[in-house]
């Protein structure tokens, strides 16, 4: 386990990888720790190599992500840009625990019962880490984009919640960039989990839903230059996304929702503070964003008041159990 810094915290979040906090709240750790507080970042899947298990070959695009030593560089030295510290734990992350997570497909399907052991360690893991600091806010990723480490996370803290919905709430979840960036993955997360959230978007086809979809991970730096140059892959990509949108849509009407309320904090001030600490991430940035010259640009049309101009990160707090939709 990796670690710097100890004591209290006021502020503990939750990431499933050597990145994603960073790319999803470093706006808002600026804000906070530019006004004294103290924050922790706990990776959960930091662990090292297991060559035995590593993906084949034919997955290339999974090349930058990994170098576990040279991304446990790059998180250092962002985490400390931010003034925020950091812990690992040493859960190896899905493309070094098994084989079959070696492609797009596998990799964002829904998590394997095989699994259960691993997130009931985790889950004792995080909850050891609370216990720690009783008093600090907890953020959990929402799990948008649906990688299975990412859902694994996300599970951890909505079981919590939903444990605990009786009890003041000392939790958000954050969206995952920048998978939060895709059109329609928000809303299809809020559908498989039963998350129920003001002024939902206007209903839309599970086609019309999988074309917009299909078509920003086509834009995207890396894995859309993988995917277009595999050919037929293009289209069992749009086949898989307008499954599971469905799927997704269908399986909400027999839910039991959470509700949350959305809670906008503006970065404006920060911008450039985010900017540069995701910039360390250089692996990360290549394989998500093209260069270092593109990512403003993408964090400002990814900001949940880009219309308006506003540079904003979006979180949501838990308010409530709701039976069925209505």
């Amino acid at each position: 386990m990796g670690q710097t810094g100890a004591g209290d915290y006021r502020h503990v979040y939750f990431s499933p990888h050597l990145d994603d906090v960073v790319l999803s709240c470093a706006g808002r750790i600026a804000r906070q720790t530019g006004a004294g507080h103290r924050v922790l970042v706990v990776t959960i899947f930091a662990g090292a190599a297991r060559p035995a298990a590593a993906p084949s070959g034919r997955s290339q695009a999974w090349a930058p992500f990994r170098d576990v030593a040279a991304r446990r560089g790059e998180d250092r030295r962002a985490l400390a840009a931010l003034g925020a510290d950091h812990r690992w734990l040493d859960y190896p992350d899905a493309i070094q625990r098994h084989r079959r997570y070696a492609s797009l497909a596998a990799i964002t399907r829904p998590r394997a019962r095989g699994e259960a052991p691993l997130q009931a360690r985790v889950a004792a893991s995080m909850a050891q880490v609370s216990r720690q600091h009783p008093a600090a806010t907890l953020y959990f990723p929402l799990g948008i984009g649906n990688h299975v480490d990412h859902q694994l996370v996300s599970a951890v803290g909505l079981e919590r919640r939903r444990i605990e919905s009786g009890q003041p709430c000392g939790m958000l979840f954050y969206e995952d960039t920048p998978y939060v960036c895709i059109p329609h993955l928000l809303a299809q997360r809020f559908e498989q989990v039963g998350i129920r959230a003001p002024a939902p978007p206007p209903a839309r086809s599970a086609l019309a839903r999988a074309r917009a979809a299909q078509a920003a991970l086509l834009a995207a730096p890396q894995l859309g230059r993988h995917l277009r140059a595999a050919g037929a892959a293009r289209f069992l990509l749009f086949a898989l996304l307008a499954a599971r949108f469905a799927r997704a849509r269908a399986g909400a009407r027999r839910r039991a929702w959470l509700a949350m309320t959305p809670e906008l904090i503006d970065t404006g001030a920060v911008f450039a503070a985010k900017v540069n600490a995701i910039g360390c991430y250089q692996s990360q940035v290549r394989a998500l964003f093209g260069d270092l010259e593109a990512l403003p640009g993408v964090l400002r049309s990814c900001s949940p008041g880009a219309a308006q101009g506003a540079l904003q990160e979006r979180y949501w707090r838990p308010s409530g159990i709701i039976t069925g939709r209505s």
